[in-house]
């Protein structure tokens, strides 16, 4: 069975970069994984939760930016509530392999 997260961190380019609201950064396909791994770990139960795609666009055959809005509601450990939404924007460029990747990913 594969890790936890792996096919998450599998969409990640090896140099991609993650950018946070409040200005943390994650770069690289680890970094981004090990980052997921301490955020999800504090999670107890998610009642709500989604990522809603408003659109995607071309830029050319091998570079595309996608966005939209999402939102999360969860429980930690102390059975304290967290919410937090927001817009995204992800940016894929198409490997040398046909698959596509993420090279960047903003949340707002």
């Amino acid at each position: 069975r594969a890790p936890a997260g792996a096919g998450r961190r599998a969409r990640w380019d090896w140099e991609g970069a993650f950018v946070l609201a409040g200005g943390g950064v994650g770069h690289g396909r680890h970094a981004i994984a090990d980052r997921d791994r301490r955020g999800f770990a504090r999670i107890v139960r998610v009642p709500d939760g989604g990522i809603v795609r408003d659109d995607m666009r071309a830029v050319n055959d091998t570079l595309l930016y996608e966005w939209g809005h999402g939102g999360l509601t969860y429980w930690d450990s102390s059975n304290t509530t967290h919410t937090s939404s927001g817009p995204y924007l992800t940016v894929w460029r198409k490997r040398a392999s046909g698959r596509w990747a993420i090279i960047r990913n903003l949340v707002f």
